[in-house]
Parts: structure tokens; sequence; C-alpha cells
């Protein structure tokens, strides 16, 4: 059983995964039988167990080497890497875990307690991620050891575990929104044969800006992922279902609710594939990217073809900006969206919507609430969208306007007014009133749905919205702030087994996110009267 140790510093707190059935044993021959039910799976590659060179092989056919130096903790490592194989750790974390271990074995002088200033030392000249990993490496295979000086060890490098929260970059609002209207004419002008050479990129930007799947969710789909349930449409996803083990954890769950149209289009590439049903389990494989892209190369591929993998997926997503978005709609300057940023935009959508943090979690796949931290920054992008959408739309006067953000709305048409048409309107400051009911419905003219700008001096005009803009910006940024601050107070209070929580933090947030969206409605109406390139991306 794995159970949580708490490591704490005055700065952060962290838990670690201690394993207490899985302490290590002088005697191997549990291990050596580990190590050959491995070799028969095929997850393993070695002539022996004592061989200092292994070969670890994932279900995707990926290969790490790994190598183990001859000194007193061969063995060990190498008993420590089988309990991990075991509970299925990728292959990517067990070479970097033994890469670390190696690193330490050799800067502690075999874990020497003589040397503990020196290794403290020489940890702390590493770089903020290897430090972090290499010092929880240190802590977990110390005690799987009961390495005599453990707790002096483990002292020695706690202050070094620390999480930085690398915010993702997304790209520009303005680029997400070009290629959302790029998708949307793909899907309804491209050939047959065009959309099914793109069809990952069309069902990925469909699904996951919905349902926040990581990309290799994404890529590893089943076949017969959806169903119907009388007027439900469900996805199965590629989720192992756990129950909470601790208060801290979540249940995860593997099939939700999606709408007709990503059932229809998923429902669309299953019977123009229907030749691959029985021979294939997965909804995209190598061997079908393959016969669409010439640039693919099956015969030289060692990794499974009948699995779909990130690399394969990224490669059809560079296809489609080259020769779809940049040549055919002619954007040669657009920034590309990355696989995972569409989580990112699903998860951030629901958060400005008022979604309580475990239905968030829940659909996210998140083990824990705190895991959304690293989204909130992301909200300030959305709204920035959502101001820029609606301005750009009510200043080109569009009806109607759909896009992937769901909070986007539909906006009136404003009328043109000729001179003559003045006489009948009511003047107010830089403009004039349109409502026929004037005075009773008064509010800010700045903001007002009814407004007309058109001041006798425009410069004092333009000067006068972007100040009533810039206090916008200060009064949404303001709510953003309280938001992310909602959001740290309830995630303590939801109970991850029965799902209860506070109604009234939640009623502040659904009310914190309407005012938000409020202010965005009146600095967009703003905006729209200031020349364009006022808030737009200073950058681009």
């Amino acid at each position: 059983m794995i159970t949580k140790k708490q490591i704490t510093n005055p700065e952060h707190n962290v838990l670690v995964n201690i394993d207490k059935t899985n302490i290590y044993k002088d005697d191997l021959s549990e291990y050596e039988k580990l190590y050959q039910k491995f070799v028969k799976q095929g997850m393993l590659i070695s002539s022996s167990f004592q061989d200092s060179h292994w070969i670890v092989v994932d279900k995707y056919l990926t290969r790490r080497n790994l190598y183990f130096t001859s000194h007193q903790f061969s063995h060990a490592l190498k008993a420590y890497l089988l309990i991990k194989l075991d509970v299925e750790a990728s292959v990517n974390n067990l070479q970097a875990n033994i890469t670390m271990l190696h690193k330490a074995i050799r800067l502690s002088n075999g874990f020497d307690k003589n040397h503990l200033e020196n290794f403290s030392e020489e940890v702390g000249l590493l770089k903020f991620q290897e430090r972090t990993r290499l010092s929880l490496q240190v802590i977990n295979f110390l005690d799987f050891i009961t390495h005599p000086y453990k707790e002096q060890f483990e002292n020695s490098v706690k202050p070094f575990i620390k999480y930085r929260f690398n915010n993702r970059n997304l790209p520009p609002y303005k680029d997400v929104l070009f290629f959302d209207e790029v998708m949307q004419d793909f899907i309804n002008t491209a050939s047959r044969e065009e959309k099914l050479k793109y069809y990952p990129v069309v069902l990925w930007w469909k699904l996951t800006t919905v349902l926040p799947l990581r990309p290799r969710e994404f890529c590893l789909l089943k076949y017969n992922c959806i169903s119907q349930d009388e007027n439900k449409y469900l996805i199965t996803v590629p989720r192992k279902k756990q129950k909470y083990e601790s208060f801290s954890d979540i249940d995860i769950e593997d099939t939700f609710e999606i709408n007709s149209e990503v059932f229809n289009l998923i429902e669309y590439y299953q019977s123009h594939t229907k030749e691959r049903r029985s021979q294939f389990h997965h909804l995209f494989t190598y061997e079908t990217y393959a016969t669409f892209h010439k640039n693919a190369r099956p015969k030289q591929y060692t990794r499974n073809p009948n699995l779909f993998l990130n690399s394969s997926f990224e490669l059809i997503l560079n296809h489609f900006y080259k020769h779809v978005v940049r040549k055919k709609y002619n954007n040669k300057n657009i920034k590309q969206i990355a696989p995972g940023d569409t989580r990112h935009f699903a998860i951030c959508n629901m958060m400005l919507q008022g979604f309580n943090m475990l239905s968030i979690a829940k659909l996210a796949g998140h083990r824990r609430l705190r895991a959304q931290r690293n989204y909130w920054n992301h909200i300030d992008f959305f709204v920035q969208s959502y101001v820029y959408v609606l301005s750009e739309n009510n200043r080109m006067n569009k009806m109607d306007t759909k896009s992937s953000f769901s909070l986007i709305d539909t906006l009136k048409k404003t009328r043109i007014y000729e001179k003559e048409d003045f006489k009948e309107l009511q003047k107010v400051d830089y403009g004039y009133c349109m409502d026929s009911s004037f005075p009773f419905n008064c509010t800010e003219c700045a903001h007002c749905e009814f407004f007309y700008f058109h001041p006798e001096d425009y410069n004092k005009g333009i000067t006068w919205l972007t100040e009533q803009s810039n206090n916008l910006d200060i009064k949404i940024n303001e709510n953003i702030s309280y938001l992310k601050s909602l959001f740290e107070n309830i995630k303590t209070k939801i109970h991850p087994k029965t799902g209860s929580y506070s109604l009234v933090d939640q009623e502040e947030i659904n009310s914190t996110t309407t005012t938000i969206k409020h202010l965005s409605n009146k600095k967009a109406l703003i905006d729209a009267a200031i020349p364009s390139s006022i808030g737009e991306d200073n950058d681009e």
C-alpha cells in the first residue's frame, strides 16, 4: 500500500509517495522473479539480472536505456526500479529517476554522513527542477532501503523541494480565434479526402476545447469510444478509473456527456474507416496516419503501429498549420496552438462559467483540487479574448457570431446614423443617446448600449473613452483576483468523496463570474469605438 508522507519546510508542504509494503530485502529472489516476469512480457530487455545495462520498454514500444554502475547500491537500485515498473511508472520517469539517484550516490559518496554538508552544497548548485527531483528521489530511495541516516539526509534536501508553477504560454487570443474560424470553414468546405487527412486535428479542436483531455488521452481514444443513452451522447476516454485513497483525493471518472456535434464528428470518422474496425482497437492509429501522409515511413516505424502517439499528432498539426492555415488561408504570422493548450481553454472556460471546482476536476481527470491552480492565471487570457471578440464584432456590425468560446453572446447590430438623424436624439457628453426612454434607463454613457459616440472634439472623446476602458480594466482585474481567491478558499472545503461544498461560496463564485462578464460587456462596447490598435495585443 502506498501512503503519503508530508515533507514540510517554511515555504512549502509536499506529499511524497512512500510504499510501506515494499521495503528492500537482501534476499534478491523476489526481485529476480519480477525481473523474469518483465522480460517475458517484453517490458525489460537484458541478458541477466546481474547485467549492468537494462532496456525498459512501454506499451507504445518506447525504449529507454538504464545503466547500473557497480557500487553497494546496485542491487537496491534494480529492486527499486522493478517495484516502480510494477506500478506502471512511465519509462521516461524511470530513466530520469535512476539517473538522479546515480548522481545523488556520487555527490554523497554513497550516502556517507561525513559528506552530508558537501552533498547539501552540491545539490544547492543544481538547477531548480533538477534539485527538486533529485531531493524527492533521495527521500523515496532512502526510505525504501531503510538507510540508517535517512533522517539526516531527508533534512538536508527538504529545503530544496519546491514546486514552481510555470504557466503555459498561450498564443495571442486573436490567433486562437482566427484558427477557430479556419477550422469551421475547413469543416464546411474541405473535400472528403482532405478532411479525413486532417481529421485528428478537426476532432481535437472540437472535442478538447470543451472536454479537457490530455493530448495522450485524446490520441488513445478507443475506436468504439462513443455511445448513446436515451437522449444523452457519451464518450469514454482512456483514463484509469480510481477511487480516492486519501481525504485529498478525488475519484477519477472515464465517461462523460458530450454534445451532438462532437458525437456526429466521431461517428462520421468511424463510418469512413469501417474497414479498420476489426483490425484496430483505437480511433486513430499510425497506420491510418500513414495512409494519408506521404512523409510517413511505416516500414521504418519501430513503435506500435496500432497506436497513435503524441508525436504523430504533432506532425499532423504542424502540417495543417503549414498547408492549410498559413498557405490556404494566407496567415503566415499566426502563432501555433500546442496540443495541450486546448485543455487550458476548456478548464478556464468552465471556471468563467462558474462551474463547481469538483466538476472541473472530474472532467479534467485531476486527482486533487490544487491541480487547478496552474490554470488560474489563464483566466485573464479568456477575459481579454471575450472583450476582444465582442468589441471587434460590434465594430464590424456582425450578428450571431459563434466560437468555441461559449461565453460569447449574440450582439445587437448597431445602426449607422446620418447627420440629420441627430436632431431626433438626445445630446449627451461626447455623443448622443438613442434610448427613447431617456433619461429613465440611464447608466454611465460610455458603456451603455444606447450611447452613440460622436464627439465634437474627437481627440478629447478618444481620451475619455480610453480612461473609461482603463477603469473597467482595473475593475475586471480586481474581480479576477477575487475569483482566484474564492477558488483557493473553496478547494479546502469540498469533500472529495461526497462532493459536498459550501453553497454560499459557490454562489459567490457564480456572482463574481457574472460580474466579470458584465464588466467585459461594458468594456467591449467602449473598445468598439476606440481605434482598433487599442485593446489588441501590443506585441503583435
